[in-house]
């Protein structure tokens, strides 16, 4: 994470420190290289398997990706998340974004930003080649721990329910990197990121699931 001054194109990514770029036609990204002493990692992308639009900007990508970690290949999907806000505007809230081996991809994002700790969240899914969305789905936090360094509460569970009950699922917390931000206190920003797994059900089928949740607090 840095800061730049004021560019005609902030929605592109740019090369900073040990983080690289490979730039391929139409300014299309193809390529993230980082590389520091003994860590190197790579990540491939590849074409486009579904897109969301919600207006204003904002868009959800599924991109096919290998990644390369000590010449081991990895192939999957990365996702790719598209987020206007004014100036005016609260900060982003969470999302996650799970697996279920080629069956599935899916992304839930609040709908709010994290002032509020909103459970409102939208969702979208790729099962089986087809489109899936579910435009109101409520996130809710099962169960907690304390994070002492920030003097906030973190989830560590979540339940998973659409509006119209054709999604469930519930999620748990399996690792997890966790920051204090600064601040005037007491409370500090918490910027956190989980691996999870668990199990999602929709069109009738129980799946279960892997993958990564974003959280943060200002």
């Amino acid at each position: 994470r840095w800061e730049t001054p004021p560019t005609r194109a902030p929605w592109r990514i740019l090369p900073h420190g040990s983080l690289r770029l490979v730039v391929g036609e139409g300014d299309a990204l193809a390529t993230i290289l980082y590389e520091e002493g003994a860590r190197a990692l790579e990540l491939e992308l590849g074409d486009v398997l579904m897109e969301w639009t919600a207006g204003g900007g904002h868009a959800v990508r599924l991109l096919e990706a290998n990644l390369y970690m000590s010449e081991r290949r990895v192939p999957g999907v990365s996702m790719e998340l598209a987020r206007v806000r004014g100036a005016d505007d609260p900060p982003p809230g969470d999302w996650a974004f799970l697996v279920s081996g080629d069956s599935l991809q899916a992304v839930l994002e609040a709908r709010a930003g994290p002032d509020g700790a909103s459970t409102a969240y939208r969702a979208w899914a790729r099962l089986d080649f087809r489109s899936l969305s579910w435009p109101a789905v409520t996130v809710e936090w099962a169960e907690t721990r304390a994070f002492q360094p920030a003097r906030r509460d973190v989830p560590v569970s979540w339940t998973v329910t659409s509006d119209d009950g054709t999604l469930q699922g519930v999620l748990q917390v399996e690792s997890a990197e966790i920051r204090a931000g600064e601040g005037p206190g007491p409370r500090l920003p918490v910027d956190a990121l989980f691996s999870v797994s668990g199990a999602l059900r929709m069109d009738g089928r129980d799946l279960p699931v892997r993958g990564v949740v974003r959280h943060v607090r200002p």
